[in-house]
């Protein structure tokens, strides 16, 4: 059977002032585990008139998080009680530095940063309790969007840089920044939750305690935290480092690189560059994640006087479609059309750009497509394809305005010329081909793929009966026959419209 490590639902923990009843678990690392509880407080309204006071008690129930000090590779349970396996040097220093963190933490008072009500002793442990931050993890908004438009990323780090500027200022770093460990209220702001790594300065720049700085989370870490001891600086850059990666998942929506891989391969500005992110913001998330710490910023606010710096159309708001849903509880939760969002400005590896309209993951309704050979098409969408009204504007200024079906040209329109002119029906054998080209696509990317797989069917076929196998080879022959079939179906009706 196996050994229970978390306490059961229903749990009761007594501290010096309040009973947390445990509801659930929350998440488990190695060296604590947070659970979801509840407890009851009173409060007392009072009435005061001349003559005397009426006062009237009121119990309501809050929910808290409760975090208890529990590391994997030592400790087991025993009912309630935790059990140790062996409580030597090393055991001792981690729990101090368990109660040295919410001790720090308690000292810190933001918007952007949990706030922690008490720290007390039971079962044979150490907990302290949390604020329960009501909305879901930052990783997994990313992740649910697949990355954050520009103007919505920088928003964010705003909120991020603000936090941790204010921990700065009061000599405490992070040191495991990441949207792993930051929590996305309802109402969208952004809150730090967990200091496990973090560490306290005192004014002389010497680390409160003796614990050596963790070498926190791959992608998110600089080469040199890994051998980092505290020394005789502030390390600030450390954070700054961290703050970057964030950065950079938020607008590629990938895990950051390494740093010995940005050491050996260069920065992947590529990666930005694709999703269509302004120059400006490449530099800055690049300059976070320099190699060399003397490379990068030294303070958050630096980093963000650069993106202040930044003209205003590069950070606008962009156009979303936002809904409003309501959870079991009754609250509201806003919630992004994900494919409408990034519809407003999407760029392919190739080049080719479209804004507007979007469904289902394609091109759908009112939009913009200009490609990457220079032409541009304005007008309606369906299922991806170019199909209604519209206007197709090639290099040379000359267009064609009418009706698009399939991705089409149709005789339902009209050609002008690079002077806005009327075009005369007689066409040169080029402009004919073109036009041919347009009304015709679809069927001739058909009819030479079938052919394609005919040319494929046959080589495999000669091959299979070469070495003897005429069976499987009379069968590919067969498809390959199919193919030809099905190819000059559709030139025959390139030329024979239905």
């Amino acid at each position: 059977m196996t050994e229970r490590l978390t306490l059961e639902i229903g749990t009761l923990l007594r501290s010096p002032k309040y009973t947390y009843r445990i509801k659930g678990i929350l998440g488990q690392g190695g060296f604590g585990i947070t659970y979801v509880a509840e407890t009851t407080i009173s409060i007392i309204s009072s009435v005061k008139g001349a003559l005397g006071t009426i006062e009237q008690e009121q119990k309501t129930t809050i929910t808290v998080a409760v975090k208890e000090f529990f590391m994997k590779d030592l400790n087991g349970r025993n009912g309630c009680q935790v059990t140790t396996v062996q409580a030597g040097s090393l055991y001792t220093k981690y729990y101090q530095k368990f109660a040295t963190e919410a001790q720090n933490l308690s000292k810190l008072s933001h918007k952007n940063i949990v706030s922690v009500v008490e720290l007390f002793e039971a079962n044979n442990t150490i907990y302290y309790v949390m604020e329960y931050i009501e909305g879901r993890s930052f990783e997994k908004y990313i992740s649910e969007r697949g990355y954050l438009p520009e103007s919505e990323a920088i928003e964010c780090l705003r909120q991020i840089a603000e936090a941790l500027s204010y921990m700065h200022s009061h000599r405490m770093l992070h040191l495991d920044l990441k949207p792993g460990n930051i929590m996305r209220r309802h109402n969208r702001q952004l809150v730090l939750i967990d200091f496990g790594l973090s560490k306290q300065y005192n004014d002389d720049n010497t680390p409160e305690s003796t614990t050596t700085i963790g070498a926190g989370t791959p992608g998110y870490a600089p080469i040199e935290q890994v051998s980092a001891h505290g020394g005789k600086d502030f390390p600030i850059t450390l954070d700054i480092y961290a703050l970057g990666a964030t950065l950079y998942k938020m607008l590629t929506g990938k895990t950051p690189p390494l740093a010995s891989d940005i050491m050996n391969m260069g920065f992947p500005a590529h990666e930005l560059r694709i999703r269509n992110i302004s120059e400006k913001t490449i530099s800055i998330v690049q300059k976070a994640m320099m190699f060399r710490k003397a490379d990068r910023y030294q303070t958050v606010e630096d980093l963000m006087v650069d993106f202040d710096k930044m003209p205003s159309e590069v950070v606008q708001s962009q156009d979303s479609t936002q809904t409003v849903i309501q959870d079991d509880g009754g609250r509201e939760e806003e919630t992004v059309d994900i494919q409408h969002q990034e519809a407003h400005q999407y760029q392919w590896p190739n080049g080719q750009l479209y804004v507007g309209e979007w469904k289902n993951k394609m091109m759908h309704g009112k939009g913009k497509l200009t490609y990457s050979d220079g032409r541009v098409y304005e007008g309606m969408f369906m299922n991806g394809l170019r199909h209604g009204k519209g206007t197709l504007t090639y290099p040379n200024n000359e267009k064609f305005v009418g009706e698009f079906v399939n991705d089409s040209i149709t005789q339902n329109g009209i050609f002008y010329d690079e002077n806005g002119n009327i075009k005369k029906m007689k066409k040169s054998l080029k402009e004919k081909f073109m036009l041919f080209w347009e009304e015709k696509r679809q069927r001739l990317k058909a009819a030479t793929g079938l052919l394609v797989i005919c040319f494929i069917c046959i080589s495999i076929a000669w091959s299979l009966f070469v070495h003897e196998l005429p069976r499987i080879g009379t069968y590919v022959g067969i498809i390959g026959v199919i193919a030809t079939i099905g190819a000059i179906q559709q030139l025959i009706s390139c030329f024979y419209d239905d």
